[in-house]
């Protein structure tokens, strides 16, 4: 059962005007959260009500939502007027990712695309939380996904939070078997850069060997091409989606 401060937390970042005007997408929201996550917790093979607290904590820390959702709401709102997307992770679904990191105390985590550093962001307090574990990202900066003027792209990771990076710039294609060579293994890879079919197929058949038994595979925008549900096939994997658009996998 999702527990009643979760539900109230997710109400509290959502704008019910909007939840109104677009009821498609709320009621997936809602899905998610009645569905989805049971499920993610049942295959990771973490309590549920331990999976809530986690997300709960997350929520309830007024200083890192301040400094990055708000910042981030901020500079949105300022795109918005030019059509364009910092290209952000969603607050919920960087909830969900904590979640994980905390749940399953992770040593290693990879992750390609970092654009404002949201995901990463999460990912990092979550380890700091842990006390253990080191983030490596491999980011290639586009025009795509603007800054503020003045900011560098990953704007939003906390400085005290860095100590636990490691970041690469290039392509993944590219990067990528050099960094799972070096690291030798992974616990948990993420996907977030280019959504396109041959990027997102390549990126796990790339790392999908370096994870180690019992790692998760990660990726955003599952729903941008057939890749993901491919592979899932194709390995035979256990899987698990959240909002139709994250989606898990475990190796066993």
């Amino acid at each position: 059962m999702i527990s009643l401060s979760l539900l109230r937390s997710y109400a509290k970042q959502e704008n019910i005007r909007a939840a109104l005007k677009n009821w498609p997408a709320a009621f997936q929201t809602l899905k998610a959260i009645s569905l989805d996550i049971p499920r993610a917790c049942s295959l990771l093979g973490v309590k549920q009500s331990e999976f809530n607290r986690y997300i709960e904590e997350v929520q309830s820390n007024q200083d890192f939502n301040s400094y990055i959702l708000t910042k981030l709401k901020d500079f949105e709102s300022r795109l918005k007027k030019g059509d364009l997307s910092t290209g952000a992770m969603g607050g919920s679904l960087a909830g969900i990712l904590y979640a994980i990191i905390r749940s399953l105390s992770p040593e290693v985590v990879l992750e390609t695309g970092v654009a404002s550093g949201v995901s990463s962001a999460y990912i990092l307090l979550a380890l700091e939380e842990n006390r253990k574990g080191k983030l490596f990202s491999i980011d290639l900066p586009s025009e795509r996904w603007p800054v503020p003027k003045g900011e560098q792209p990953r704007w939003l990771i906390p400085e005290e939070l860095k100590h636990r990076w490691t970041l690469r710039l290039g392509r993944s294609s590219e990067i990528l078997p050099d960094i799972l060579e070096q690291l030798k293994s992974v616990d948990i890879f993420l996907h977030d850069s280019e959504h396109s079919y041959e990027n997102m197929k390549g990126e796990y058949q790339v790392v999908w060997p370096y994870l180690k038994c019992e790692g998760l595979l990660l990726s955003h925008d599952i729903d941008a091409n057939e890749a993901f549900p491919e592979f899932c096939k194709e390995t035979k994997a256990q899987k698990f989606t959240y909002s139709g658009k994250f989606g898990g996998i475990i190796k066993r």
